[in-house]
């Protein structure tokens, strides 16, 4: 089954460690209902979270297990200053 982005969030993750780390909070994300797959990557500190929950409620989930979660904002386009252009 193919996920639309739209239904894509992901989440800057502080205070991981190690693969035990990782695998605590792919857990906790799994477990939330609406939640069809999460990947967390050590490295970059991050969860990329894809289904129909919202970024609250992941965050919660994060922070119950002790670590400390935050929205990664999507790329948004450039504002033009000038509408005349």
């Amino acid at each position: 089954m193919v996920i639309d982005q739209s239904n894509s969030v992901e989440l800057k993750i502080k205070g991981m460690h190690c693969s035990a780390c990782v695998v605590t909070v792919e857990r906790a994300l799994n477990k939330v209902d609406g939640v069809q797959k999460s990947a967390v990557n050590l490295t970059l500190e991050k969860a990329r979270i894809e289904g129909n929950v919202s970024s609250d409620q992941l965050i919660k989930a994060v922070e119950r297990t002790g670590y400390e979660a935050e929205l990664i904002e999507g790329d948004k386009p450039p504002q033009d200053d000038d509408p005349d252009k």
